[in-house]
């Protein structure tokens, strides 16, 4: 009897901690507003509610109150002397830049499972709190909050737990910053060839996923329980130019190269197609018309991707 009373109890609780979890995702946040863009994403869990990816959007001007911290950085470069001007002057200059440009953080946890999808909202939340230690100190997002994030993460996590992750701004003059942690790369899509494009190296293999090891250099990191032969190197942050106009660009989680349909890989099968066939479409549309698509293949894990689309 207590047997049965105790194995009610732990279904009441987990039918709880799925329940909170629904109730309680974090949201995207509202698509980054940038000139020349058009920009739409979303998630198809493979539950139908929760799972183990997560988008982040970073409109800079509507999560972060770049006014409040330009002027206080001005005050700064007034007050300051030296060596520290240079510093102040270069924060101040990317405070500046962020109303140009804004981010995208795409995120699969391994798993698919209401705990992976725990996982995923604690790397959105750290991920953002982190981005205003960064606006406040840098003026811009850098690798070092990646690093930190994967060393918490490392800490934190059970031992066969990780996730890639692509972080990448996009600037109204068609310049790309990004950090690849172990995550696929974007799929570009050229008007002017109709053809899918090859990317450089660096961003096709990209560094290791967050929480597999920790970097090297972080000031904690001999407080882990890792080997000093395990440590990584610092993440980089990259910069390319990507988009001409009336390019396009999907950010993706393997979900979308993992399909029982016969097809199996809807990028390397039909993408190249599908963009030369409805490139007209706005971002919102083209997203839609991937979703049908996807939605007869079969998926096996869960889908997330964000549709850019260059417009001038």
């Amino acid at each position: 009897m207590n047997y049965l009373i105790n194995n009610r109890r732990n279904e009441e609780q987990l039918r709880k901690f799925v329940s909170h979890m629904k109730q309680n995702q974090p949201s995207p946040g509202d698509l980054p507003s940038i000139a020349n863009f058009d920009i739409y994403g979303g998630i198809m869990p493979l539950s139908g509610s929760v799972g183990g990816d997560h988008i982040t959007f970073v409109d800079f001007s509507k999560r972060f109150d770049l006014d409040e911290r330009i002027a206080r950085a001005e005050k700064e470069l007034a007050e300051s002397e030296g060596g520290w001007k240079d510093v102040i002057g270069e924060k101040l200059r990317n405070l500046h830049l962020n109303r140009h440009r804004g981010g995208i953080l795409i995120l699969d946890v391994k798993g698919h499972d209401e705990a992976d999808a725990s996982i995923g909202s604690m790397v959105h939340q750290t991920f953002l709190s982190m981005a205003e230690y960064e606006l406040d100190i840098h003026g811009q997002i850098t690798a070092g909050l990646i690093d930190r994030m994967n060393n918490r993460f490392y800490n934190s996590s059970r031992i066969d737990t990780y996730a890639t992750m692509l972080y990448i701004e996009l600037s109204d003059d068609g310049r790309a910053r990004y950090v690849n942690g172990g995550h696929l790369p974007p799929a570009i899509w050229s008007r002017r060839s109709g053809r899918l494009q090859r990317l450089p190296d660096e961003l096709l293999h990209g560094q290791l996923p967050l929480g597999y090891r920790p970097v090297g250099t972080h000031i904690d990191v001999s407080r882990t329980d890792a080997r000093r032969e395990d440590y990584i190197e610092p993440y980089r942050v990259s910069e390319l130019r990507i988009l001409g106009k009336g390019d396009i660009m999907l950010l993706y989680t393997d979900g979308m190269t993992e399909l029982a349909d016969g097809r199996k890989d809807f990028v390397k099968s039909g993408l190249e197609r599908f963009f030369k066939d409805h490139q007209d479409m706005d971002a919102k549309e083209t997203y839609f018309h991937i979703k049908h698509e996807l939605s007869h293949m079969k998926p096996t894990d869960d889908i997330s991707y964000v549709v850019v689309k260059r417009t001038g």
